[in-house]
């Protein structure tokens, strides 16, 4: 076996290569410059459009109050409550919710006002009554609060039964 080292001649560098590389070198460069002279301007603060004025001679509108359908009472308050029971009949029997918040049922004579006592916000009040008797009539039931008429029903017919109901305000 021969054992010779093979040297390779070197080659000369390529004067093409260099002037590649210096014209490369010189583009960047430029576009590098450009590029610090765009962010410069933007950062100084010269504005590309005339600002606009705010207007002062817009109305202003003030919000009138609000006024619920029904009226609300603060919280932890009472109502004044009444129910009546009227009607072309004699008598019927009833059904409500009494001043103790308790449901009692008994026989009355028509026109019948419950006495006015006064629930606390938000509790149930009810009333419903039935013809009594087999002659056929007309029964009307309400319910007020603070003296104004709440609810009100009415039923006509024989053994007929009418309800009030709802939450004191």
């Amino acid at each position: 076996m021969n054992n010779q080292t093979i040297i390779s001649p070197s080659v000369p560098p390529n004067k093409n290569n260099n002037k590649l590389l210096a014209y490369s070198l010189a583009v960047i460069s430029a576009f590098c410059v450009v590029c610090l002279v765009l962010v410069l301007l933007a950062q100084s603060g010269t504005p590309t459009s005339k600002p606009q004025a705010i207007p002062t001679d817009i109305p202003t509108i003030i919000p009138q109050q609000i006024v619920p359908a029904f009226p609300v009472a603060p919280a932890n308050t009472s109502t004044a409550v009444q129910y009546q029971i009227s009607g072309s009949v004699f008598s019927a029997s009833v059904t409500y919710q009494n001043a103790t918040d308790d449901s009692e049922q008994q026989d009355i004579s028509l026109p019948w006002t419950y006495p006015t006592f006064r629930a606390p916000s938000g509790q149930f009040v009810y009333i419903s009554a039935q013809i009594s008797g087999s002659d056929p009539g007309t029964i009307t039931c309400k319910i007020l609060f603070n003296g104004s008429v709440y609810k009100t029903s009415t039923s006509n017919g024989q053994f007929v039964i009418v309800t009030c109901s709802g939450m004191a305000p």
